[in-house]
């Protein structure tokens, strides 16, 4: 939305008398208010002020920590989860359409169903914290600087470091994702799965999972 000065809601008789003693002809006047929008191409002497230009403020995707859940919001599109839900937790990044995203993935069933939320937002680190009191585990990340398609298990315990997910990506594009894009080669992301291990892992302790 502009805003614009007083100095816009002239008259057409006050335009007038303003070229008349500027340094501007009435036609050069008509012809700039024949292409509309003059302030769009600078500033005309005697006549506009520079405009003032308001930009609509977008939320910024967010963690949201709230007593026994945690939620995140990323533009219109939001979850929201507690304790009980999550049965293994870890890191991963991927290509998307900036470049780039480092992201927090917490799965849900044994079934390998996730949510996920980027590690770049705010409140990141109220979130991490969230989850290493319910979780009883210290989350610690490592993945910041990582190239895409890496991932790695926080949790639990017993899974800690191994493979998040199995991407079906090539093994070229794998290993040199960013010097692709670099040479105009960008991705399209990649399909991803649950790793099976880690299926295998929640599969065979699906008794000591906190029912849904």
């Amino acid at each position: 939305m502009r805003r614009h000065s007083p100095a816009h809601r002239r008259s057409r008789a006050e335009r007038s008398a303003a070229v008349r003693g500027g340094s501007i002809s009435q036609r050069s006047c008509s012809r700039l208010f024949s292409r509309g929008c003059p302030w769009r191409r600078g500033r005309v002497e005697g006549l506009w002020h520079t405009p003032l230009v308001l930009h609509a403020v977008q939320d910024p995707d967010r963690f949201i920590v709230e007593g026994l859940t945690l939620g995140y919001r990323q533009g219109r599109s939001e979850w929201e989860i507690g304790r009980g839900d999550i049965v293994c937790v870890g890191e991963a990044t991927v290509e998307s359409s900036m470049g780039e995203d480092w992201l927090l993935c917490l799965i849900t069933d044994v079934h390998g169903t996730w949510v996920e939320a980027s590690l770049y937002s705010q409140g990141r680190n109220d979130a991490l914290q969230w989850l290493s009191n319910a979780l009883s585990s210290s989350m610690e990340v490592k993945l910041a600087h990582a190239p895409p398609f890496r991932s790695r298990v926080m949790w639990p315990p017993e899974m800690k470091e191994r493979p998040l997910f199995e991407y079906q990506v090539s093994p070229l594009r794998r290993a040199f994702s960013r010097g692709l894009r670099r040479l105009g080669f960008g991705g399209r992301g990649g399909a991803q799965t649950v790793h099976p291990g880690v299926l295998d892992y929640l599969w065979r302790n699906r008794d000591l999972i906190e029912p849904r």
